[in-house]
């Protein structure tokens, strides 16, 4: 199976004929669609009554960012490092959506813009399949009511704000400085760092003002479901589309981004760090894509921009220390590794991030306003025990020594071509856009070697005396230990599909779903107990019916016919209490000593049948024989368990089996779309596995045992996993 490439069902949405490629997700906003709601969205601090004055275009757009955003997190790229890649980093996305405003997404104009966009944004691959929505809720149902809120906010802009440095510098710029009434839309993506990023609103409401700002909180959860990836490359299509619905209601036309453009054009340094060292959240392409998109959403012209595009991330801190805001520095976060940190340490100190927010403290001259005990790792004076640690401080000095080397723009392009995808998007002649990012990215090299000089010379002493780590960045820098680079290389693309390859009937549990191919046609279904008894009586048709208790334990992992189980007898000639698996078997009558296993009790059986019709034992012994066989019999078909459980464990096993054929046959997990596989894997459960256990009426070979279940497959029906 192909793991770098999946097919996301939202919206409870299984349509017929569907192509099913790699794995199967199921994602749901919508609570009554007969798929469980796995993704829940919160707006918060949002008015009500705004909500009338959204196109549903742009309620689409809200969800479909949504669903974007969980997949690419439930998606692994290989492994949780977000600093390396490896053959599973690019992974391929086929989205089944329903929308309201489906004439408008399935135009060339929105359609290919908005998955140009996503494989630009994410390097990843993408593609849409928009259906029509039936009872689709209105966006009310994400907001989290205030009565004061944004309806009596007269606002001029809308501001993405992260909480990092360079938002946060923003949002100073236009409220402490340029006196801006401003929406502040915040993605919320952990609870983690919640007093935090409330004590720096608080604080910037202090110096800006209590009327200067709404801060709109966005919170989306992932409910029952692990996250596999930690790079959030989606992040900012989510971040974007929620700041522009509200745009939107609010007469708005326009979103604002906050980044240095270092960041922002984040040129790949070599193929180790290519993971985060290439996120584009504002790149320029990114920006044009995300504008291009609202613009044919809206169907008039929508801005969106980054003013910081041209700043360096000591220019951007030194603009937050001129506002007088310096005290506001250590609430703000910038580390990608959400994972490593705590409130303790809010900065692993070692990812991208963290690296350049040390440097540009140190080119502001401002590191008193950012505590050290707050990173995790001191990168300059304490051991990195990761080699891609090591690698990302070591390719990030060596492309500042690079850059100060160069004589001009050509040399940059020269080792940089990414340069060349930009230039397209700058509304510059392209000869003054390379020449501006050559200047950029000089005056970055700048601050870089300067703080490194500052650096040597702080901790001079101990260099000397060489009581620095050796895999320190400071003793790189005194004595480089050879760190080797391997040069950033074209990611290789997803294999091909296999699913042309895949049987023609196959059962497969992916990602709390069953993936289903009947006589070709290929469907999912929602997990449940249902599903999964079934699932093992297909893979194992049992040569003869086996009782429901039996089935529970295979099914359970606890396999009577692994030998799994032991009976144990009692030694006092009474009735005991014995253990099957964790079943109960009652023995009577027979001073049987010790545990016995499943390959024992078969013996057993043996031992007694054979005494049974031995003519040389007397009546009175072969009657015992006979009892006791019978008693064993009684008990390994119901695998162990007394009459009572049995009772109970067949009528679970049959209303289990009969609700999920019911369902299967009403094809009832889909948006009012007929689902031919469904129906014909429920028909298929009913001929050959319902009816034959329960004895149907005319039913040639039907076992009817009471409790007990059988599946006759048709000629040539092989199941697969």
């Amino acid at each position: 199976m192909n793991n770098t490439e999946h097919t996301i069902l939202c919206g409870g949405i299984n349509p017929a004929g569907l192509k099913i490629r790699g794995t199967v997700m199921l994602l749901n906003l919508w609570p009554g669609t007969g798929t469980k709601q796995c993704v829940r969205l919160k707006i918060e601090d949002l008015h009500e009554q705004l909500c009338a004055l959204a196109p549903i275009q742009f309620h689409d757009l809200v969800e479909i960012a949504a669903y974007v955003y969980c997949a690419d997190q439930l998606a692994s790229r290989g492994g949780k490092d977000v600093d390396t890649f490896g053959a599973h980093w690019r992974r391929r996305f086929h989205f089944h959506i329903p929308v309201r405003a489906v004439d408008r997404w399935n135009t060339p104009a929105v359609k290919d813009t908005l998955r140009q966009l996503l494989e630009f944004l994410s390097d990843d691959f993408y593609d849409f399949t928009f259906y029509p929505a039936k009872n689709a809720p209105g966006i009310q149902k994400y907001l989290g009511l205030d009565e004061k809120g944004a309806l009596k906010f007269n606002a001029e802009r809308v501001v993405m704000f992260s909480g990092g440095l360079d938002s946060l510098a923003g949002a100073i710029e236009e409220t402490v400085n340029q006196k801006h009434r401003l929406v502040l839309v915040n993605h919320r993506s952990t609870e983690k760092f919640a007093v935090m990023q409330r004590e720096l609103v608080r604080l910037l409401a202090e110096k800006a003002g209590p009327d200067a700002f709404l801060h709109l909180r966005v919170r989306i959860s992932k409910a029952g479901l692990d996250g596999k990836s930690y790079t959030q490359r989606a992040r900012s299509f989510l971040f974007c589309s929620v700041g522009a619905t509200v745009a939107m209601m609010l007469g708005i036309r326009s979103v604002r981004f906050y980044e240095n453009g270092v960041v922002s054009l984040n040129l790949p340094v070599c193929a180790q760090v290519i993971g985060s060292r290439a996120t584009r959240t504002t790149h320029p392409r990114v920006l044009a894509g995300m504008q291009s998109l609202l613009t044919a959403l809206a169907g008039e012209p929508f801005t969106v921009d980054n003013p910081f595009s041209w700043e360096t991330k000591g220019e951007v801190i030194h603009r937050i220390t001129k506002a007088g805001c310096e005290k506001l520095i250590e609430q703000s976060r910038s580390c990608a590794h959400t994972w490593e940190t705590s409130n303790e340490h809010t900065h692993c100190g070692t990812c991208s991030q963290c690296i350049d927010r040390r440097f540009g403290m140190l080119a502001a001259k401002a590191e008193a306003f950012d505590p050290l005990e707050k990173y995790k790792l001191d990168i300059f004076t304490q051991s990195r025990p990761k080699d891609e640690d090591k690698i990302m401080g070591a390719t990030y000095l060596e492309r500042a020594n690079q850059v100060r080397k160069m004589n001009g723009a050509e040399e940059l392009l020269e080792a940089h071509p990414e340069v060349l995808r930009v230039l397209p998007f700058l509304k510059l002649e392209p000869k003054r856009g390379a020449e501006r990012i050559f200047d950029l990215y000089r005056r970055h090299a700048e601050e870089v070697n300067a703080g490194v000089d500052v650096m040597l010379a702080r901790y001079a002493r101990e260099l000397r005396q060489r009581t620095l780590p050796g895999d320190s960045l400071l003793w790189t820098v005194y004595a480089p230990n050879g760190v080797n680079v391997t040069p950033a290389t074209p990611l290789p693309a997803p294999s091909a599909s296999a699913a042309d390859t895949l049987p023609r009937y196959f059962i497969r549990k992916e990602l709390g779903v069953w993936r289903i191919r009947v006589d070709g046609k290929e469907t999912v279904a929602q997990d449940c107990r249902g599903m999964e008894l079934v699932a093992w009586l297909l893979m194992n048709p049992p040569d003869e019916a086996i009782h429901a208790s039996v089935l529970e334990n295979h099914v359970d992992g606890d396999s009577l016919a692994d030998g799994a189980g032991a009976i144990d007898f009692g030694d006092d000639g009474n009735t005991q209490a014995a253990d099957v698996g964790g079943a109960i078997v009652e023995i009577a009558g027979k001073k049987l000593k010790g545990k016995m296993s499943l390959p024992e009790l078969k013996l057993k059986l043996a031992a007694a049948r054979k005494d049974m019709n031995d003519q040389n034992l007397s009546q009175s012994e072969r009657d015992e024989a006979e009892e006791e066989l019978n008693t064993l019999l009684q008990a390994y078909d119901r695998g162990g368990k007394v009459s009572g459980q049995a009772e109970m464990a067949a009528e679970r096993v049959r209303k289990a089996i009969r609700n999920l054929i019911n369902e299967l046959k009403a094809a009832k997990r889909q948006q009012g779309l007929v689902n031919v596989a469904l129906s014909a894997f429920g028909e298929h459960l009913e001929q050959n596995l319902w009816l034959p256990s329960m004895g149907g009426k005319n039913r040639v070979g039907a076992s009817g045992k009471p409790g007990c279940f059988i599946y006759e497959p048709p000629a040539g029906v092989r199941w697969k996993d």
